[in-house]
């Protein structure tokens, strides 16, 4: 399996673990159109792009600091994250 192969599938394989839809809008999207919000930004270890590189295993226990959102309301939440801040 080539490497991208084996990326997407992690991340096709991730998105599944955290439930395969959007947590706040409920819809489903292309792998693409996902991202892994963090919870707590300060137990945040890896980003996808080191994540994705990770055996499963290492990739599950962040995972399990996420919620699955798609891009449009992971930009909401970052938004209204840096509204309460008052950044």
């Amino acid at each position: 399996m080539s490497t991208t192969k084996g990326r997407a599938a992690k991340k096709e394989q991730a998105i599944e673990y955290l439930g395969g839809k959007c947590w706040k809008c409920e819809k489903t999207f292309e792998r693409e159109c996902y991202d892994f919000h963090h919870l707590v930004p300060a137990t945040k270890k890896y980003d996808w792009n080191k994540m994705q590189r990770r055996e499963w295993s290492i990739i599950q226990k962040e995972l399990d600091k996420c919620i699955l959102l798609c891009s449009n309301c992971h930009r909401i939440a970052h938004k209204e994250m840096r509204e309460h801040a008052n950044i």
